[in-house]
């Protein structure tokens, strides 16, 4: 059976939430220090990623502006490429995009 859209969006705004509080008063230099923070990260991003793939196609439609070939590849760098994946990418990512895709979210879900 298929979920609905509504899960998923909920299920990448949690994973935002988590990595926004996870990087909270972390700059880029700790960020790339710590291993464990940056598996939290990714793992996130994986989510993040996997759920989008799960969105319908109607919705995607309906909403042309909504990153899903962004978020996937990103999933698709971090699982399959990730001997290629750059720290710098992901924090940058984390910290700048994720805001902006948790407010598009928002105001899907508010509409």
């Amino acid at each position: 059976m298929k979920k609905d859209n509504l899960v998923y969006l909920n299920d990448i705004l949690d994973c935002i939430v988590k990595v926004d509080s996870y990087l909270k008063n972390v700059d880029y230099a700790k960020f790339n220090r710590n291993e464990l923070l940056q598996d939290a990260i990714f793992r996130n991003f994986e989510v993040i990623g996997e759920a989008t793939s799960r969105l319908s196609d109607e919705f995607l439609e309906k909403h042309p502006n909504f990153p899903a070939h962004k978020a996937k590849g990103m999933r698709n760098w971090i699982i399959h490429g990730y001997e290629q994946v750059k720290l710098p990418v992901i924090f940058k990512t984390a910290k700048e995009d994720l805001p902006k895709l948790q407010e598009q979210i928002k105001k899907i879900i508010n509409s």
